[in-house]
């Protein structure tokens, strides 16, 4: 959080930090999704703009299917286009020095052990240019919803129950990203 102290809440470890707001979903019926080449965007927009950090708590979305779980093929011609342009533009934004920051998703899976097979990446938290944070809760145990995988995850952090109220696994995940974020600054 990036809360100043102001007498109501929560103080946030980095009360002076500036904040950009980067839009890559686009809004389908009742759910928000995150197009590979809106994703290619944002980060690009990312690595023009001199951003210490960027956090990115979505998955990729296969064009507009809604499925919960999203995976990409290495096999797959399409998708491995998909795979090369979001990873040409994550590595973009690395050299110019943003660290990425990417959330292991809320499905409960093994990402380093996937049902699939190891030929199915979820983007952007399986890419190498992204720090991955799975979830913990309040006793710092892995969160029930949280993915996670040994060599794929790189960080646990709080989320979920964090501050003592029910957020709901969304909020917890963005609230665990923010935190993961500022303490990377």
């Amino acid at each position: 959080m990036a809360a100043e102290s102001n007498g109501i809440g929560i103080v946030g470890v980095a009360p002076n930090v500036k904040i950009a707001a980067i839009k890559a979903s686009q809004r389908v019926g009742t759910r928000d999704i995150f197009r590979p080449e809106a994703v290619v965007c944002a980060l690009m927009w990312a690595g023009d703009r001199d951003l210490d950090v960027a956090n990115n708590s979505y998955s990729v979305d296969q064009e507009l299917i809604t499925d919960a779980l999203d995976f990409f093929c290495h096999n797959d011609p399409e998708d491995q286009a998909y795979i090369k342009a979001i990873q040409r533009a994550s590595h973009y934004a690395v050299k110019q020095g943003v660290t990425l920051v990417a959330a292991a998703g809320n499905q409960m899976l093994d990402l380093a052990h996937p049902a699939a097979g190891n030929s199915y990446i979820r983007m952007p938290a399986e890419l190498p240019a992204f720090l991955t944070v799975s979830s913990t809760g309040t006793a710092d145990e892995l969160s029930a919803f949280s993915n996670y995988g040994v060599g794929v995850i790189d960080v646990a952090a709080p989320g979920g129950n964090a501050l003592g109220a029910v957020h709901g696994a969304l909020n917890g995940l963005r609230l665990r990203l923010r935190r993961c974020a500022e303490v990377q600054r």
